[in-house]
C-alpha cells in the first residue's frame, strides 16, 4: 500500500496511509474530521450477506453517505 501511495502521488499533494483499531465507521469519520481529508479511498470486500447489507449497510456505503469528503470505493 505504501508503494502505491508513493507512485500514485501528484506533485504538491499529500497522501497518508492510516491504520487504527476500533469500530470502522466512527474511526474513519473522526479521521476525516481531524485530518481535514479531501478524499477517502476505501475497499469493498463484499463478504456481508445481501440481506444484512439491506438492513445495516456496508461500512463503505455508510462512509459514502456520511462523509463530507469525496469517497472512492474500490473492489
Amino acid at each position: 500500500m505504501r508503494k502505491l501511495l508513493e507512485t500514485a502521488g501528484v506533485a504538491g499533494q499529500v497522501s497518508e496511509l492510516v491504520a487504527v483499531h476500533g469500530e470502522p465507521l466512527p474511526q474513519i469519520l473522526e479521521l476525516e474530521k481531524t485530518r481535514r481529508c479531501d478524499l477517502i479511498i476505501i475497499g469493498r470486500r463484499g463478504t456481508v450477506p445481501l440481506l444484512e447489507q439491506v438492513f445495516l449497510g456496508s461500512v463503505a456505503k455508510q462512509v459514502l453517505a456520511l462523509s463530507r469528503a469525496d469517497v472512492l470505493i474500490v473492489r
